[in-house]
C-alpha cells in the first residue's frame, strides 16, 4: 500500500511539473517567409534574398571573425551579407560594415536615425532587404567606424516583432540569447554593449530601381546671369513702366 501511495506521489509530481513547464520558443530556423507579413507585397528581388538568407538560417552556422564562406562553419556579420549578395547575382559587393554603409551612402540610399524610438517617422522608408547599420559593437579603427550589419526582414505575421537575420554574438529571439546565423528580434539596443547604437538603414544599391522621393530629387542647376542681362539696351522700348516721368516731360516739349 506505502509503495502504491508513494509511487502515485511521484507520477502526480513528474505530472504537474510537466504541466507547469512553460512552452519551448520557436526555433529560430523553423522561420519562413510566410511568417513575414510584408513578403509577398516585395519586389522579387528582394524575394530571393530574403529566401535565401532563410535558407542559410537553417545551416547551423555559428559567428565566426573573418569568414564570408558558409564552407568554414561559419560567418560573420558582413561576410553573411557579402555572401548573400553575391549569391543573388549582385558584383562589386563590399566585405566589411563600412564598405557596405558607404555603399549604400554613396548611392543616396543610406537614411539616417538618431531616435531610440521604434515608431519613429525616421523609419518611414525602412523596407524589407535593407541593411541595418550599428557603431561601438566593438572597437574598429577604420572609418567610418560602421561596427554591425544586418538584413532586415520585416515583421513577423502573428507577433509584430520586427525582425532580421544575420550573424551575431548578441541577439536573441523571443527572449533567447544566441550566437549564431540565424533568425533574431530587432531592437535598436545591443543586448550586453551598452555603448552601441544604432545609426541608420540603407536599401542595397543594384538590387532593385530605387523609389521616387522628391526629397532627394536633384535640383535644376542654376546658371548664373551675365554681365549683359543688367544692361539696359534701349530705354526707348518699355519707357512707361521704366521712366514714366521721362516720357511726360518728352511730350510737353
Amino acid at each position: 500500500m506505502k509503495k502504491l501511495l508513494c509511487a502515485l506521489l511521484l507520477w502526480t509530481g513528474s505530472f504537474l511539473s510537466i504541466q507547469a513547464e512553460p512552452p519551448a520558443p520557436i526555433p529560430l530556423t523553423s522561420i519562413t517567409e510566410a511568417d513575414l507579413k510584408e513578403f509577398h507585397e516585395s519586389p522579387p528581388e528582394v524575394k530571393k534574398l530574403i529566401r535565401e538568407a532563410l535558407r542559410l538560417a537553417t545551416l547551423k552556422l555559428k559567428y565566426l571573425y573573418g569568414s564570408a564562406d558558409p564552407a568554414n562553419g561559419g560567418v560573420d556579420c558582413s561576410g553573411t551579407i557579402h555572401y548573400l549578395l553575391k549569391e543573388v547575382g549582385l558584383t562589386g559587393v563590399p566585405r566589411d560594415a563600412s564598405g557596405f554603409y558607404e555603399w549604400s551612402w554613396k548611392q543616396d540610399r543610406f537614411h539616417s536615425v538618431i531616435s531610440t524610438d521604434p515608431a519613429s517617422f525616421e523609419f518611414k522608408h525602412l523596407r524589407p532587404g535593407d541593411l541595418l547599420f550599428w557603431i561601438g559593437t566593438y572597437d574598429v579603427k577604420r572609418d567610418p567606424p560602421i561596427s554591425h550589419v544586418m538584413l532586415y526582414l520585416g515583421t513577423h505575421a502573428v507577433t509584430h516583432e520586427r525582425l532580421m537575420m544575420g550573424a551575431s554574438s548578441s541577439q536573441s529571439f523571443k527572449g533567447t540569447p544566441h550566437e549564431a546565423v540565424t533568425v533574431s528580434t530587432w531592437n535598436l539596443a545591443r543586448q550586453g554593449q551598452p555603448g552601441a547604437r544604432f545609426i541608420g538603414y540603407g536599401s542595397i544599391p543594384g538590387l532593385v530601381a530605387q523609389p521616387a522621393d522628391d526629397s532627394k530629387a536633384p535640383r535644376p542647376a542654376t546658371v548664373p546671369p551675365s554681365e549683359d542681362s543688367f544692361k539696359i539696351k534701349d530705354l526707348s522700348i518699355h519707357p512707361p513702366i521704366l521712366f514714366p516721368e521721362f516720357k511726360q516731360s518728352k511730350e510737353k516739349e
